[in-house]
């Protein structure tokens, strides 16, 4: 298709620096004329430069903007990960559509491609972006949302949501593809407003599992009055699928989420959703380039040890489970 595409994110901490190599290579594998541009926090560590510098003599193609908002001190993780819904960065404005992604993501190519399945996904949500929304009714006194409600609100706001018996909460998931021109138009208002919201102090007390970027997405998008998707209510694996573009439940993953391999609770947890064809897929177009590819083997040789980890896990897996 003759249309530009930008992948985007954030970089928010040090130690999600070290995923960009990865993310940069297969981005540009699977689709050589999309656009990778990575915004960061801070400055590129020094290991992780010299990886980008081979990467960019190798494949090109890809922008990184250092000291993004560095200026701003910021505690609380997910309001750094916030940062992705208000960037509104002339680098990213200039092109027809752009990906909002996660850093720990190893994409693979997929027929029809990712640009195609969200177009194709935009015109069965009538909308000027790609997405789902999560409702989710759960208890107050889940102790990981207890946890995530006092780090980032005040005392007396996380007791009265500790005293009720249920809450609904509600999200756009973090990956996130959109029309450019016509997305920001019906926003630019709304960023303006919530960029203050992220560099100041003020709670969001209807995040019921404390601040949520998230759900912090999905309150811009209301409030915009753009629209949203009807909710899915058959919430599941199947979700992931990149050939369900027709249907409104569609939030591929596009390639492997490393994240699921931070350790084997956590993949246990994912079990199913790894044993889908697509997903297995996935996993065999890697481990034919960690075997072939010289620049792959190269990252992956250089990357610190919690990112070996992950392809151990993953490796282990796939070879008891395939």
């Amino acid at each position: 298709m003759n249309k530009s595409i930008c992948l985007t994110t954030y970089v928010f901490g040090e130690k999600y620096q070290y995923y960009i190599p990865l993310l940069i290579y297969s981005l540009l594998k699977a689709y050589p004329d999309y656009h990778p541009v990575i915004f960061v926090h801070e400055e590129i560590n020094t290991g992780t430069k010299k990886l980008l510098d081979n990467l960019r003599s190798e494949l090109g193609n890809f922008v990184i903007i250092e000291n993004y908002y560095g200026d701003y001190k910021i505690k609380n993780i997910q309001k750094g990960k916030s940062i992705r819904w208000i960037m509104d960065h002339e680098e990213i404005l200039n092109f027809d559509y752009c990906y909002f992604i996660d850093i720990d993501m190893f994409y693979v190519n997929e027929e029809p491609g990712l640009l195609e399945q969200h177009i194709k996904h935009c015109e069965i949500l009538g909308l000027p972006y790609s997405n789902l929304i999560r409702k989710r009714d759960f208890s107050p006194w889940n102790r990981n949302n207890i946890k995530q409600r006092f780090k980032s609100l005040k005392l007396s706001e996380a007791f009265k949501l500790g005293i009720k018996p249920s809450i609904e909460s509600f999200k756009l998931s973090g990956l996130h593809f959109v029309k450019t021109k016509e997305y920001y138009k019906g926003l630019n208002e709304v960023i303006e407003r919530y960029k203050g919201y992220v560099f100041s102090d003020k709670s969001f007390t209807h995040h019921p599992e404390g601040f949520s970027n998230e759900c912090f997405l999905y309150d811009m998008i209301n409030e915009s009055g753009m629209g949203l998707p009807t909710i899915v209510e058959d919430y599941g694996p199947h979700l992931l699928d990149y050939r369900r573009s027709n249907q409104i439940g569609f939030r591929p993953h596009h390639g492997i989420h490393l994240g699921i391999f931070r350790d084997k609770a956590y993949l246990e947890m994912y079990k199913q959703t790894l044993l889908l064809d697509f997903y297995a897929n996935y996993y065999n177009i890697y481990k034919e380039l960690s075997e072939k590819d010289e620049l792959l083997i190269n990252i992956l040789n250089d990357s610190p040890k919690f990112i070996k980890d992950h392809f151990v896990l993953l490796n282990d897996f796939y070879r008891e489970n395939l």
